[in-house]
Parts: structure tokens; C-alpha cells; sequence
């Protein structure tokens, strides 16, 4: 009795102590946030959204789920900088397990899906990242009791803090300073703040969470763009993805994840700020090619496409070249739930719809 007494203890103090002890925050928070808010959706949603930056912050789950009446509950599930293998991983491991959805929304740019030969890969350091916090929340051997042990113990959850005796004694005393203090400013609900981030730099855990809106969309990208007509470092680097083949494995690996779980994957590829890119000297003949490509490969494989990455957007939809500002995400976001919609009426979604 005496064991149970102090376990209960222990565990309440973790509670109390726990989110107070300093950490620095890197690519791998949003893993935590969104894990935690997946947990807190109870079991089941219709529909998750996957890719890299330009979902995250480019679907948002309340415009779509208006628009698709067949599918109830949406969750931006997107990690920035996360590849389709990454994706994969984050779905079987954490996604799957807390909401087992209908239908997934595959967010992605057509490059997502073609070999690029650069010396080194930019998303090398967020893959890394992710693992590492895949492997905190889901442990594994004991399968998916120790996802769930984790989001109910707070002594699992920050045990890696807990060992650290001088952050332990700085959690301590700041959680002290709570019960007196006024902590209005960080109970903030993070869809009103809109003041943005940069994923790669910010290191402050409580700045990402304000950042990140209840239902998983990101708040970094939503300030419109200064005006631009020509982007030349934009350019440089979309005349290297000029040069990209098609390479669908780790897509295939994505989808083929998604079915095994009972999952039916749709892919959207996302608009991107054309204009400036071409006046800054891209040539997107071999660029849409890629989208045409893709699109013909879902057809092969019966994975609908949606393309507007072929379109040309208005500049002023944009926060950058490749991230829709707010306006141009609920855009996005109406006509992606518009496909969907079709897509249900026509039966295209297995049993997912319910009308």
C-alpha cells in the first residue's frame, strides 16, 4: 500500500512539475503537441490530412469538414519538412492509433514525388528529429499500451526532464511561481494568435503550441507576403527541382500504410506563387510535367488527384512562395472539401461517407 501511496504521489507531483521544467524545443515539438491533441480527440476521426509544410499551414480542418457533409471531424496531421516515408512512420506509429481515420489527404508538392540529385537534403535534420520523438511516444514493445501509458503518465511523459535534477529544480520553482502568478498570457488559445513562427528557428515550446491551432493546422504562415514580382532565390531553387525525375516508391510506401490500416488515401497537390518564379526564370513546363505524371500515377493505382499546383494563384494568396497565407488557405481549403465532396457522392471513398 505503502508503494501504490508513493507512485500516486510521485505521479500527481509529475503533473504539477512536469510542463514547468525549461526545455528548447526543435522540429520534433509539434510531433508532441499533435500527438497529444490526436489523443484528445477520442479514438476516431473521418479524416486526417499528411505531407510537409505546405498542408500544415495550407488545409484548414474547419473549412473542409464544411464542405464535405459524407465526412464528420477533420485533423491536420502535416509535419513541415516531413517526406512521404516520414509520413508513413508517423501514421502507423502515432496517427492510426489515436483516431483510426476514414480517409487521409495526402498535401504534398509534385517534387515530393521525384528524385532530386543535391549533395545534401535539406530535411534531413526535421527526419531526424521526428524519429527521435516517434521513438519517445510510441517505445515500442508493448505496441500501442505504451502510446497510450504515455498520454496518461505524466512520470513516462517527462521522465527524460525528471532525471535532469538541476531542470527538475528550476520546474520546481517555476511551478511555484504559477500558483501566485498570472499565467493569462500562455493559456492563450493558440487560434487567435496569428503572429507566425519560423519552424526552424524557434526554440520556445510554448511559442510553437501558441502556434499551433486546436485542430493541427500551423499559425506560421498565415501574414500575407510583402508584395513581390520577381523572386530570384525562390527561382534558383525550383530550377534545381526542374531537373527532378519521378520517383514514387516512398509515395507507394505512404499510400500502401494507409490501406493496410483501413485508410483510404487522396492526394491534393497544393498551388505554389508562380509569378514571381517566373520572372525569376522558371521554366514549369517540366515542373507540371511532373504533376501530369503524378496525376496518372494515382489513376493507375486508384488514388485520386487533385491538382492546383498548375494553376496560377494571385501573389496576394501567399505568405511565401511555396505557403499559402490565410486567405489563400481557406481557399485551398473550400476546394479541396469541394473534391472530397465529389468524390463521396461518387463513391470514390469506400465506405467512408456517410451520404
Amino acid at each position: 500500500m505503502a508503494i501504490v501511496g508513493a507512485m500516486l504521489l510521485a505521479e500527481l507531483s509529475a503533473r504539477w512539475v512536469g510542463p514547468e521544467i525549461p526545455r528548447v524545443a526543435g522540429s520534433e515539438e509539434r510531433v508532441y503537441i499533435k500527438a497529444d491533441q490526436l489523443y484528445g480527440h477520442g479514438g476516431h476521426m473521418d479524416l486526417v490530412f499528411l505531407g510537409a509544410s505546405e498542408t500544415a499551414g495550407g488545409l484548414l480542418p474547419g473549412v473542409v469538414d464544411k464542405e464535405v457533409p459524407g465526412l464528420s471531424g477533420a485533423y491536420n496531421a502535416a509535419l513541415v519538412g516531413a517526406p512521404p516515408s516520414t509520413n508513413a512512420i508517423w501514421f502507423k506509429r502515432v496517427v492510426d492509433p489515436a483516431v483510426h481515420p476514414d480517409v487521409a489527404v495526402i498535401g504534398m508538392l509534385p517534387m515530393a514525388a521525384s528524385r532530386i540529385d543535391v549533395k545534401a537534403d535539406p530535411a534531413a535534420k526535421n527526419v531526424a528529429a521526428y524519429q527521435a520523438a516517434f521513438d519517445v511516444i510510441d517505445p515500442g514493445g508493448l505496441g500501442s499500451i505504451a502510446w497510450r501509458l504515455r498520454q496518461r503518465s505524466a512520470l513516462i511523459r517527462y521522465r527524460t526532464e525528471l532525471r535532469q535534477p538541476v531542470l527538475l529544480f528550476k520546474g520546481i520553482g517555476r511551478a511555484a511561481q504559477d500558483l501566485v502568478g498570472d499565467q493569462a498570457d500562455d493559456a492563450a488559445d493558440p487560434a487567435n494568435d496569428a503572429k507566425g513562427i519560423d519552424a526552424e528557428t524557434e526554440t520556445d515550446p510554448k511559442a510553437v503550441a501558441r502556434n499551433t491551432a486546436p485542430t493541427g493546422e500551423i499559425l506560421d504562415y498565415r501574414q500575407a507576403s510583402l508584395p513581390v514580382t520577381k523572386d530570384d532565390v525562390g527561382a534558383a531553387i525550383y530550377k534545381i527541382f526542374e531537373d527532378g525525375t519521378p520517383y514514387y516508391s516512398l509515395l507507394a510506401r505512404l499510400v500502401d500504410t494507409l490501406r493496410s490500416h483501413g485508410t483510404v488515401p487522396v492526394i491534393a497537390l497544393a498551388p505554389i506563387d508562380r509569378k514571381p518564379l517566373i520572372a525569376g526564370g522558371v521554366d514549369f513546363a517540366r515542373l507540371d510535367r511532373l504533376a501530369t505524371e503524378l496525376e496518372q500515377w494515382g489513376a493507375d493505382h486508384g488514388v485520386p488527384v487533385l491538382d492546383t499546383f498548375t494553376s496560377t494563384w494571385p501573389s496576394d494568396l501567399f505568405h511565401d512562395r511555396n505557403h499559402l497565407d490565410l486567405a489563400g488557405a481557406q481557399r485551398w481549403s473550400g476546394e479541396v472539401g469541394t473534391w472530397l465532396d465529389q468524390l463521396c457522392r461518387k463513391h470514390e471513398l469506400g465506405s467512408a461517407c456517410t451520404s
